[in-house]
């Protein structure tokens, strides 16, 4: 491992959760190890363990670039026929095309793999089995095993992974299975048609919840922020601040069309679901789990008669 590349780790490391900085710490003595047998062994231990994203450490930068520019390259030639099926299908409506733009290869390749689902399971042995060459590829055929349980529960698998060398070390290639999903999306977008938008199609069983969506997302692509944050959040919103922070959020509202633009995504996005009733339909949720907004959720209190979004 080179000096960039450790300052790299370093990074990666001290951003992880507490949760996970073992597995992290066990990847960077992987990393540093010239076995392939031993590198392949840790891929398969971090991804059972924490899923696809927890093994980006080990992987080959240089494929991790070239997934990066594949994808970038193919976001901007649809941004330029105005569209963003590609950009909403890896990374969700929330980021926009700058936001992309700014991903180093590594963040761009986990933001991808937060979208797909992590299957994990709890594995305590890991044992290369065999390597076959193929070019400078390696696959290494890796068995995981949960052995310190009573013997009906024990259980093991068995995975394929691709090594490439990288300097004296091994580092693995991007998955079989990601770099199809990304394919997959990118066959799946329109070269020449013409793009369209299409409006959400309100889904909210009560009509007046519906309206409000409808409401916020009209008042924020007005840029009417001060309207929005008095008629559409909830009444308590404002109360809570001093009238200077009040009017600071405004204004940054007002300023800044990216703010507006991920709240409206949000309600946009909650406009077409349907949504979690709670509170005896006092309360509706409206999950955004993978959109990449930096908010995971759009909730609707219902005060006396009237809808409000909550805060």
């Amino acid at each position: 491992m080179n000096a960039r590349e450790s300052v790299r780790a370093k990074a990666m490391v001290a951003r992880a959760p507490w949760g996970a900085l073992p597995l992290l710490l066990l990847a960077c003595a992987a990393a540093w190890a010239e076995s392939p047998e031993k590198t392949a062994e840790t891929i398969v231990q971090l991804t059972t363990g924490g899923g696809p994203s927890a093994a980006v450490i080990l992987y080959e930068p240089a494929e991790v670039q070239r997934l990066h520019d594949k994808v970038l390259l193919a976001v901007e030639r649809e941004a330029e026929s105005g569209r963003k099926q590609i950009r909403n299908a890896l990374f969700g409506a929330g980021p926009d095309l700058d936001d992309v733009r700014r991903m180093t290869p590594e963040n761009l390749l986990l933001a991808i793999l937060a979208k797909l689902p992590a299957r994990t399971a709890k594995y305590d042995e890991f044992k290369a089995l065999g390597s076959v060459k193929e070019g400078e590829m390696l696959h290494v055929v890796v068995r995981a095993s949960l052995t310190k349980v009573e013997r009906l529960k024990r259980r093991s698998i068995v995975q394929l992974v691709t090594l490439v060398p990288s300097g004296k070390e091994w580092r693995g290639a991007i998955p079989g299975g990601v770099e199809s999903y990304v394919d997959a999306v990118l066959a799946a977008a329109p070269d020449d048609t013409p793009a369209v938008v299409p409006l959400p199609t309100p889904a909210a069983k009560d009509p007046a919840a519906a309206a409000l969506l409808a409401r916020g997302i009209e008042l924020l692509n007005q840029g009417n922020c001060l309207t929005y944050f008095l008629d559409v959040m909830e009444p308590g919103f404002s109360k809570t601040m001093t009238q200077k922070s009040f009017d600071a959020i405004v204004r940054g509202c007002e300023l800044n069309e990216k703010t507006r633009e991920r709240f409206r995504v949000g309600l946009a996005l909650a406009a077409a679901r349907e949504p979690k009733v709670e509170n005896g339909g006092l309360k509706l949720v409206y999950d955004l789990n993978g959109e990449g907004l930096p908010y995971d959720k759009v909730t609707l209190i219902k005060i006396d008669t009237r809808w409000f979004v909550a805060e």
